[in-house]
């Protein structure tokens, strides 16, 4: 009887040692244990990693999912399973394998996740250089999408810094670069958390002069000088002229441009919409000159001139709204001479407010209704005043820091009322027009220049409201009221 418990017991004790080989593969030598974890499960993919164990050798794994050899004899104790199905369970199982044999294995299982819509990585895309620049370049990248069709964002790096984030569009320019420098980076399209990244990389162009004035009168004159990279121009820069119709559209590939030796003209462009391209241009310009640009609204290429030296003029331009991309530009040694006419959108001239005025001339403006600029500058001397047409013109108050005109002072065509804000004007050496004015019926601000016989020209007034003569006003009769 006992011989049979002890033939029993060793029967039990023996196939128990054979289920123990069976799940573990034990190596009589090696007493570790293999434990596989499941991390960063996601909703396409999901990692494992296990511990290392002690060989003969150096221990190598296999890797099955769902009974299919995955990864063989690698080194690692991680393996990533990418592309799977979302909410699916998977099972698996890690080899260690010392010197071809299979010393343990582990059992594994996991589920993946289900997906939202910020979980699923954005298509893969391309970037390239739209523009390439002396200090800047201009970047454009394909539109990377999702299966669900959400809001794609980009961010852009240089190295690993952030330069721009959130953004839509599909370009980015990308400014204050160093010359004849190679420059890696990316872009990273977000879904939620999830992202894709498309790598670039450029070298900025090295400084070329080119010698002489230059004259762009097509789209294809413009292209073919920005493919020279030049840097720098000797003389004026003109783009477009008046001798043909110019059919340029596009300015950016002049963005190697950091300096225009002389006067900087955009004139006669029906089809030109912006100035982009010329905001690297950042040195002292004698002259700007900005007219008969039919559907221009874009400025931002003027934003970089340091000093205005003589005169700007801005003329027949009907889209253009404000001057604010002149805000940071100021005159050198000598006040400059303004001109503003018949630009029919303008509503804002305050980005010419920092400059010392010389002479001023602004005609024909349907929306403008201050002169602000005038306020502002240092001086209370103008070399000349003609303010003409301005129909919604109603604030003249700047006028009163004015107490001395070199030339001649002319008002005409506006809504004004009474010419209160001249009273502080002392002298001009020209002469003095004021007239078409229908609402105007108070000149009592001019007794002060009147009575002290101070007009060094005509004395011009008529086709107003009230029109006194030079005696009148002398004598006190300068109202209607």
């Amino acid at each position: 009887m006992k011989n049979k418990v002890l033939s029993k017991l060793t029967i039990i004790l023996f196939t128990l040692a054979l289920a123990s080989c069976a799940s573990e593969n034990v190596n009589p030598t090696d007493d570790s244990v293999l434990t596989v974890q499941s991390t960063n499960i996601k909703y396409d993919s999901a990692t494992i990693s296990w511990n290392s164990l002690n060989g003969s050798g150096t221990l190598l794994y296999n890797i099955y999912l769902n009974g299919i050899l995955e990864a063989e004899l690698i080194p690692n104790l991680n393996y990533t399973f990418i592309n799977l199905k979302e909410n699916t369970t998977y099972t698996g199982k890690v080899e260690a394998v010392d010197n071809t044999e299979v010393i343990k294995f582990s059992n594994f299982e996991f589920t993946t996740k289900e997906s939202t819509n910020t979980d699923v990585a954005p298509s893969s895309f391309n970037t390239t250089v739209k523009h390439l620049g002396h200090v800047s370049t201009t970047i454009q990248w394909t539109a990377s999408t999702v299966t669900n069709n959400a809001n794609i964002t980009y961010s852009v790096f240089i190295g690993n810094q952030l330069i721009a984030s959130n953004l839509s569009d599909l370009e980015l320019y990308i400014p204050n670069l160093t010359a004849n420098k190679t420059y890696n980076g990316y872009v990273r399209a977000f879904n939620g958390n999830a992202f894709t990244d498309s790598n670039f990389n450029f070298t900025t162009v090295p400084s070329k002069v080119f010698n002489g004035r230059v004259i762009l009168e097509t789209q294809q004159e413009v292209d073919d000088f920005a493919s020279n990279h030049y840097t720098e121009i000797t003389d004026w820069l003109i783009i477009g002229y008046t001798n043909i119709t110019s059919d340029i559209v596009d300015l950016e590939g002049l963005q190697s441009l950091v300096a225009v030796q002389g006067s900087l003209f955009v004139s006669s462009n029906p089809v030109l919409e912006s100035t982009h391209g010329l905001q690297n241009i950042s040195n002292d310009l004698n002259a700007i000159a900005i007219v008969d640009n039919l559907i221009l609204n874009d400025l931002s290429g003027f934003s970089g001139i340091n000093k205005l030296l003589d005169y700007i003029n801005i003329v027949n331009n009907p889209e253009i709204t404000t001057l604010d991309a002149f805000s940071g530009m100021t005159n050198g040694v000598t006040a400059v001479n303004v001109e503003l006419t018949n630009n029919d959108k303008l509503i804002d001239i305050d980005g010419l407010s920092q400059l010392d005025l010389f002479s001023v001339y602004i005609r024909d403006h349907e929306l403008l209704d201050n002169i602000d600029l005038i306020n502002s500058s240092d001086s209370n001397t103008l070399g000349q005043l003609y303010i003409f047409n301005n129909k919604n013109l109603n604030d003249f108050s700047p006028l009163s820091n004015i107490t001395l005109i070199k030339g001649s002072l002319t008002i005409g065509y506006s809504n004004i009322t009474n010419l209160d804000n001249l009273s502080n004007l002392t002298r001009t050496f020209g002469d003095l027009n004021i007239w078409y004015n229908g609402m105007l019926t108070d000149l009592c601000g001019l007794q002060t220049i009147v009575q002290s016989n101070m007009i060094g020209g005509l004395y011009n007034v008529h086709d107003n409201a009230y029109n006194p003569t030079f005696q009148e006003i002398n004598d006190g009769s300068c109202s209607s009221n």
